[in-house]
């Protein structure tokens, strides 16, 4: 990713407003990994699954522009489907990190014999159907196979949907990744030039009003926009897997409400505590109502 995201890119809410996600939801593939785990916990005793789904997209907006509550004819089973490749995605990433494993640091030659266990990718994903006719009443069938490329990787490497973990090398997880991402932002991104001038922005990314435009420049540099929610998510992904050591997340003070994960830099020695100023304003709210 060597073009930064349209800050000004907006997305809409379902009941209508719109929102800028780089600005004030800017690691929302966190949330909505977690909601793999959330609903994948709790389908059977708590909240029905599409009760929990809905909640996400009323907050955040649906995943596909033009789309219904089922996101391009998607069933609720293949909502939580998308979810739980990128929350395998994310844990996968997550492992690289806490084993220190850089691959900017690491050779090729090294990474194919580093051996690290992930989680089983089969168990992120619905089972595969039986083997199918390839016509109606054909005597030929064709084996089935996953979208997932993570998936399709650790079927070759023997893997089953038996085993909890899979014991691969860094190389192949690495791959697992990557190509997982690339399938599912391609077509969900588009590269344009992004603002004709270099604006200043407040600390949250926001233009600051009443600008003396005698000290403001043109600008011809690139930006990359998402065309979809979901394709702004996998680009912050994509940005995490680049350099998991760039990256601390924690969770805003205000997360009961807001549920976000905001993000420091190990090298700052600064920490943002709330994700917006109306979040700061509604938690001192709650605080002096309590």
């Amino acid at each position: 990713m060597t073009d930064k995201v349209n800050t000004d890119w907006n997305w809409s809410r379902s009941k209508g407003n719109r929102y800028r996600p780089t600005q004030e939801t800017p690691n929302l593939f966190i949330s909505f990994a977690n909601l793999f785990a959330s609903v994948k916990i709790r389908r059977v005793f708590e909240d029905p699954p599409d009760a929990r789904i809905g909640a996400w997209i009323d907050r955040y907006g649906r995943l596909y522009p033009n789309a219904g509550f089922d996101q391009r004819g998607q069933s609720v089973d293949q909502i939580v489907e998308l979810a739980g490749v990128m929350a395998w995605c994310y844990r996968a990433i997550n492992k690289f990190k806490e084993l220190g494993c850089d691959h900017k640091k690491i050779s090729v030659f090294e990474a194919d014999r580093i051996r690290l266990e992930l989680e089983n990718p089969l168990l992120f994903v619905a089972p595969l159907k039986e083997w199918t006719p390839v016509l109606k009443n054909s005597v030929e069938y064709i084996r089935p196979q996953h979208s997932f490329p993570a998936a399709r990787y650790a079927i070759e490497q023997g893997l089953i949907r038996e085993d909890a973990m899979w014991l691969t090398d860094y190389s192949h997880a690495l791959r697992a990744v990557r190509d997982t991402a690339q399938m599912y932002i391609t077509n969900e991104i588009e590269v344009r030039f992004g603002e004709a001038c270099k604006v200043p922005r407040d600390k949250y990314g926001r233009r600051v009003e009443d600008t003396d435009y005698a000290d403001v420049y043109h600008s011809m540099k690139t930006v990359i926009e998402p065309k979809s929610l979901i394709g702004f998510m996998w680009i912050g992904l994509l940005q995490y897997l680049q350099d998991p050591n760039g990256f601390e997340f924690y969770q805003c003070e205000g997360f009961n409400h807001c549920g976000q994960y905001l993000n420091k830099k190990p090298t700052s020695p600064k920490r943002r505590i709330f994700c917006t100023d109306a979040c700061r304003a509604r938690r001192k709210r709650a605080l002096r109502s309590a």
